[in-house]
């Protein structure tokens, strides 16, 4: 039984197999992927929410998280921490949901007022997330093959003086490339002269002579790391700077941070996936070198707010197949011009909601005083997975508290 007005449900006859290829309206799969991953690196809230929608109503929910977090890891990163941690319960909260269901019948849940609510959210503090480029492919250590052994070359980014540092983390026969990178990252991480840059340098060499190694069909000869990983990669070479960062002095926030990290780092790991998640790494040098990284999780409060408020009139477009212009638009996301405004112009006999709509379960809309409220219980709060201290809790909280928001009272311009 669906949780939202029958006026705002996707009633389509379609199967999950007939979307391998095209989406809900008919645009390509791929296609439409690349488009909202352009649009939440671009900041397009329009275009991101619409994307978003397409791919959900076509039973592409994986695709959306695994856009998301692409995004977040490549392109927010540092610039909101705290957003981390909150995609990551909130995938976990929606795989609840999707795992209720058989595979074959995963295009209900486009039909369910949670599961809207959560993508639309999440995709809203996506794109309007500042940016960077500092963890693209462009941005990080251009190492040329013909360089990659020069010794004047490595001199430019050595630091360290001895080898004193690393023995704890190496055997001596470990191979000599490794004893090298893992000692300048040991320094880098521990020195006031060392920067989070280097460390991303040093792994970056590393992933190219482990690639060289393993066209060779050869690897890294490395000690078995002691932190609890499966055994098959105890004797990975990532594992050793994780065991690094385990044993730094550090705040107790940025531990915290770090074992959330590391722990996300190994769930599914595998091989194949260790381009994907060397992010979380380079997140960690960061935080490492630069402590004051807890800024405000909701950029843009106003139109996360507005955009969950109302997402479902942009299902009732495309279910309609009505392709909404920059003024529809502003209805869904600007704090300025009600909800109201979109309907009234439209002959009120089409408005299959008349005077009062009721957008979702918890949203109500009434004409007559042009104002939205959004009922929730405000006493409820996130608490982070334990990985926030208070301190830092209480600097944000007032700002943290997604989906769950006083009555919002939009008045027209």
């Amino acid at each position: 039984m669906y949780n939202i007005p029958t006026n705002y449900c996707i009633n389509d006859n379609r199967t999950k197999k007939e979307f391998k290829i095209i989406t809900f309206s008919n645009y390509k799969k791929r296609d439409v992927i690349i488009a909202f991953k352009t649009a939440l690196i671009k900041s397009n809230l329009e275009e991101a929410v619409r994307w978003m929608v397409e791919l959900n109503c076509s039973g592409y929910n994986k695709f959306i998280l695994d856009a998301i977090t692409e995004i977040y890891l490549k392109y927010i990163n540092i610039n909101n921490i705290l957003f981390y941690i909150y995609l990551n319960r909130q995938i976990k909260q929606l795989y609840k949901i999707i795992n209720k269901y058989p595979t074959s019948e995963e295009l209900h849940i486009r039909n369910l007022q949670e599961t809207r609510n959560l993508l639309s959210e999440l995709t809203a503090i996506c794109t309007l997330s500042k940016k960077n480029n500092l963890f693209i492919d462009t941005a990080l250590p251009k190492i040329s093959r013909n360089k990659l052994f020069s010794i004047t070359e490595l001199k430019k980014h050595q630091i360290a003086t001895d080898l004193s540092c690393v023995y704890r983390y190496i055997y001596e026969t470990d191979s000599k490339e490794l004893k090298l990178a893992l000692n300048e990252i040991v320094y880098n991480l521990n020195s006031e002269y060392g920067s989070y840059k280097e460390c991303i340098f040093w792994y970056e060499w590393l992933e190219r002579v482990d690639n060289i190694l393993k066209r060779r069909d050869e690897q890294f000869k490395c000690r078995e790391t002691v932190l609890k990983v499966p055994n098959d990669y105890k004797n990975l070479w990532v594992f050793k700077i994780w065991e690094i960062l385990d044993n730094l002095t550090l705040p107790d926030i940025v531990s915290k941070y770090i074992d959330k990290f590391f722990q996300d780092y190994l769930n599914n790991f595998k091989i194949a996936t260790l381009r994907k998640k060397k992010y979380l790494l380079f997140i960690c040098f960061y935080i490492t070198k630069n402590h004051n990284f807890i800024t405000n999780m909701e950029q843009n409060e106003h139109l996360i707010i507005q955009t969950v408020a109302n997402i479902n009139k942009m299902y009732y477009s495309i279910a309609k197949n009505i392709v909404l212009n920059n003024n529809s638009f502003d209805t869904l996301i600007n704090p300025h011009i009600t909800a109201i405004d979109s309907f009234e112009s439209r002959d009120s006999s089409q408005d299959p909601t008349r005077n009062t709509v009721t957008v979702n379960n918890n949203v109500s809309i009434n004409r007559d005083s042009n104002t939205v409220y959004i009922n929730r219980n405000i006493d409820q709060e996130y608490d982070f997975e334990e990985v926030i201290e208070e301190e830092a809790v209480k600097k944000t909280r007032s700002d943290i508290k997604l989906g769950y928001f006083k009555s919002i009272i939009s008045k027209k311009s």
